[in-house]
């Protein structure tokens, strides 16, 4: 096990205190913002001590001062120890940066797999020539399960739908389109389009096609403008004639995104299966 280094720790409560009340010095101001940055919990305490600040100040500016200097320390040490409120908003501030760093970690050469989901935006998915089980996986890869897997960690303990939902996304990118299904399930609770989507994408990815149509028809019924929706009902039809009716019916209402672009070479390709085979006379 490693030693955390002096950057990786927590700073105590007066060094946060100084830095809310412009009292530290220069140089450790951009030790102290690089921190914050990636720590919700002390960006949590700052900005719980300037919300203090801006209140005092509003009550009585003349007090305020006053009360600022000689308390902040211990104000800001008192949310440490949070109340299950305060709880909850720290949580919620680690849930969303876990997403956001996950959702930054995309490779752009190629998405973590070929259904459409909501919070990705758009990557090829293809296999590379030449790749073969035993290769290594690039390393833009492995940083992007990290990535989903603190996702997992950060939600795995939080029943909200939308907690459900973030780590449903992560679980198919991992490889678990069983607990994805099981996870959007749960996060489908509050009839969010786009939670709807993303299970359509993760049973197209468990090849459960029938259940995908289901869930994208969910989606579309609750907002008919969602295209991650129409392009995982393409994704999920089994024949070539049925693909050729959802990818026509994909680009009539997106023609001109990346994503139009795949839709129109699936489309290609569903034609040419469709065309018979001429044998010479």
């Amino acid at each position: 096990m490693t030693v955390a280094s002096e950057a990786d720790r927590c700073p105590p409560s007066e060094v946060l205190a100084a830095f809310v009340d412009h009292r530290l010095p220069r140089t450790r101001v951009v030790a102290l913002t690089e921190h914050l940055s990636t720590c919700a919990e002390c960006r949590f305490v700052v900005e719980s001590a300037v919300e203090a600040q801006e209140e005092e100040k509003s009550e009585t500016s003349s007090h305020a001062r006053t009360w600022w200097l000689g308390g902040i320390a211990a104000a800001l040490a008192a949310v440490l120890f949070l109340t299950p409120m305060a709880r909850m908003k720290v949580q919620t501030y680690q849930r969303e940066a876990a997403m956001r760093a996950f959702v930054q970690a995309q490779p752009k050469e190629k998405r973590g797999v070929e259904s459409r989901l909501t919070v990705f935006p758009y990557a090829p998915f293809r296999t590379m020539r030449g790749e073969h089980d035993n290769e290594k996986e690039p390393l833009e890869g492995l940083l992007f399960k990290d990535k989903a897997d603190e996702v997992i960690e950060k939600t795995l303990h939080d029943p909200s739908p939308a907690a459900a939902h973030e780590r449903g996304i992560a679980q198919l990118v991992s490889g678990n389109a069983d607990k994805a299904i099981q996870d959007l399930t749960a996060a489908t609770s509050m009839n969010d389009p786009r939670a709807w989507s993303d299970l359509a994408a993760a049973y197209v990815v468990a090849k459960q096609y029938d259940n995908a149509v289901d869930a994208a028809n969910r989606a579309l019924k609750l907002d008919p403008t969602l295209n991650d929706a129409r392009f995982n009902r393409a994704l999920a039809a089994q024949t070539a004639a049925d693909q050729v009716k959802e990818w026509t019916d994909y680009l009539k209402h997106d023609s001109t995104s990346p994503w139009a672009d795949e839709a129109r070479m699936n489309l290609e390709n569903a034609q040419i299966e469709l065309t018979p085979i001429r044998s010479n006379p």
